[in-house]
């Protein structure tokens, strides 16, 4: 893990510009920065920010739920 102080405070790592090399950008990454918060804006976006929070211990999960979604629900 890197001692820079760098953090990333807000990373969308679930893009589909990152499916390709996800895994090697963050290998990468972890060299390179102290931390990363990853969030999520939905349920499917913020489990995939936990499960990348679990495999890498320097990044975080932000987890949210748009309010408009409880609002129009049925």
């Amino acid at each position: 893990m890197s001692r820079t102080g760098l953090f990333d405070s807000h990373a969308h790592m679930d893009s589909d510009y990152f499916t390709d090399d996800r895994d090697a950008l963050l290998t990468q990454l972890q060299e390179e920065l102290d931390g990363i918060i990853n969030p999520g804006c939905d349920e499917i976006t913020s489990g995939f920010a936990v499960s990348l929070a679990e495999k890498y211990d320097f990044m975080y999960a932000a987890v949210a739920a748009l309010f408009q979604s409880f609002l129009w629900s049925d």
